[in-house]
Parts: C-alpha cells; sequence; structure tokens
C-alpha cells in the first residue's frame, strides 16, 4: 500500500487515543507559540522604547517622554511579529512536500507531530526577527523573517535528499518515529537560523555575512547524525539507522535523533 492511500486510510478510520493527544498537542503548542510570541516580541519592544527614555524622572514623565510615533512603530512590530506566525507557519507547511498536515492530525499523531515543528518554528523566527520603534525597523524586520522562512525551508529539503528514506511519504503513512526525527531536525535548524537573525542591525552588508557565517553550524547537524549518533553512539551504521525508523518505526531511536539534533544546536547556538 502506498504512502498516501495508507494515510487516506488513517483518515477514514475512528481517531485513535494517541492520535487524539497528539491533535490536542497541536492546538496547545498553538496557544503557547502565540504567547511566547507576544512575550518575546513584547520584551525587544520595552528594550527599544527604554532606550528611548530619560534617566530620570517618574515613570509617567518618562513614558510621557517616548514619541507618538515610537509606540505607533512599536505596536505596528507586535502586529506584524503575531501576522508572521501565522504566515510563517502556513508558508513552511506550504512548502513541505506533505502539505496541509493539521488537516490530518485530527487522525494521524505523525502529521500532529511534526505541523507542530513548523508551528514551533515559524514562532521561533517570529520571535527573534520583530521588535522595534522606528520604519527602518520595520524594514530590517520583515527581509530577516522572509530569509529565516526561505533559510528552514531549504535546509530541511537538503536534510531530505541525503537521507535514505523520504520523511513526508513516512508521516503521511502514520510513521511517528520519522515525525519525531523530522521535528527535531525542524526545531534545530529553526534555532540556528533564529540565532543567526538575531544582533544589533549594523548595515546590510555585515547583516547578510553574518547571518550567512551563523548558519554554518547547520552543516554540523548532519555529520553529527552519520557519526555520532549512528556510529560512536548507538553502534550501527547510518543506513541501519534509516532503517529502523523509517521500516521497523522504532520510537527510542526517532526521539534520539531529535534530541540530539536541538541539544547539539542549543550547545552551539549558546557558544559552548
Amino acid at each position: 500500500m502506498s504512502a498516501i492511500a495508507t494515510s487516506d486510510a488513517i483518515l477514514a478510520g475512528s481517531t485513535s487515543e494517541p492520535a487524539a493527544a497528539a491533535y490536542r498537542m497541536f492546538y496547545a503548542l498553538a496557544g503557547l507559540a502565540l504567547l511566547a510570541t507576544v512575550c518575546g516580541v513584547g520584551r525587544h519592544l520595552a528594550e527599544s522604547l527604554a532606550a528611548l527614555m530619560p534617566g530620570h524622572g517618574t515613570t509617567a514623565v518618562r513614558l510621557a517622554a517616548v514619541p507618538a510615533s515610537a509606540w505607533l512603530f512599536a505596536v505596528a512590530h507586535l502586529v506584524a511579529a503575531v501576522a508572521s506566525l501565522a504566515v510563517g507557519y502556513l508558508v513552511i507547511s506550504l512548502a513541505y512536500p506533505r502539505r496541509f498536515l493539521e488537516r490530518e492530525a485530527r487522525a494521524n499523531p505523525a502529521a500532529a507531530i511534526q505541523a507542530s515543528a513548523h508551528l514551533l518554528g515559524a514562532a521561533v523566527i517570529a520571535i527573534v526577527s520583530w521588535g522595534g520603534c522606528d520604519a527602518p525597523s520595520l524594514v530590517v524586520s520583515l527581509v530577516f523573517c522572509v530569509l529565516g522562512w526561505v533559510a528552514v525551508i531549504v535546509i530541511g529539503a537538503a536534510h531530505r535528499l541525503v537521507t535514505r528514506y523520504r520523511d513526508h511519504e513516512e508521516i503521511a503513512a502514520g510513521n511517528t518515529a520519522a515525525a519525531l526525527a523530522a521535528a527535531g531536525l525542524h526545531l534545530a535548524v529553526a534555532l540556528v537560523v533564529g540565532h543567526a537573525i538575531q544582533g544589533q542591525f549594523a548595515g546590510w552588508g555585515q547583516a547578510f555575512s553574518g547571518f550567512a557565517a551563523a548558519l554554518v553550524v547547520v552543516f554540523g547537524l548532519y555529520p553529527l547524525r552519520q557519526v555520532v549518533l549512528a556510529r560512536l553512539i548507538l553502534r550501527m551504521s547510518p543506513s541501519a539507522m534509516d532503517a529502523a525508523v523509517a521500516g521497523q518505526r522504532d520510537h527510542y531511536l526517532g526521539a534520539a535523533e531529535a534530541a540530539c539534533y536541538v541539544l547539539t544546536a542549543l550547545c552551539l547556538t549558546a557558544g559552548w
């Protein structure tokens, strides 16, 4: 049975308890992603507005000293950040070979896991991209937000070219092990891309070169999987690991691969 037929069969059947739990997880994460975006961008805006306040006086006096245009641009940044969370999720989801995963999430836990990863990845990009209180910062934020989406999509597609199975086909067939591994990679890439976007803007040339240099970290994820995780830790060949994830649907191995990606991204972006 093909992956598409298998997915249709899953959708035609009754919703299992694991699928229902994964479906609820997706919508719970949607709320958390929205809250994290508002809080994260709100912190950036507070820092930008605080820089415009005088160093003395009461709180009311200091707030009144901030130009009205700065408040308007700060609100525009917050609205744009929330909008980019939704648009970013849509763009990343449409670029994925298996589209509209959220429609399958009610009956297919693998689809819910990958859709959740797309949502969290979009949230990471939105949080780090927006935050400012003037017109130029809106343009800079928009450019690097779009660059973040493109980087996440391209790097994810490159990973599918080097693995021996197609994660979207496995996810369509309900393979949660493959979904865990793919979700871990997606989150790791989003963390690295988000780290590349962060920082003070000091000109377009320096910003683009810094963004490209920070993305070099991504190239360390693949040999880490092939050498460190597969051969040194698990004592198996990369092809055997692919077979265990795709053929045997080993959930523990899929979770281990996801944890390896995410923890590595956290360590590298923290400067360890």
